[in-house]
């Protein structure tokens, strides 16, 4: 939701330890989904997933915005 972005969700599931595709996902399940995202900027980790068609009315609390870490390399 934070990126306003839409795309085709071709295909939703669980792990039960393997890929199990599902046709829908309900509050409180942990799944996965996979879309044609071409950029890895319109995915962010953490997001809130909606509809299209029927949107929620606010994203999930508790999303941040991942901070990139620089660490600096060591050299001999």
């Amino acid at each position: 939701m934070s990126t306003d972005a839409a795309y085709l969700c071709e295909q939703l599931g669980v792990f039960t330890p393997k890929a199990r595709e599902r046709a829908s996902l309900s509050a409180g399940e942990v799944g996965y989904v996979t879309a044609g995202i071409r950029e890895l900027r319109a995915a962010k980790v953490g997001d809130t997933l909606t509809h299209a068609d029927k949107p929620a009315r606010a994203p999930l609390p508790g999303f941040k915005e991942v901070k990139r870490r620089c660490s600096p390399g060591f050299t001999r």
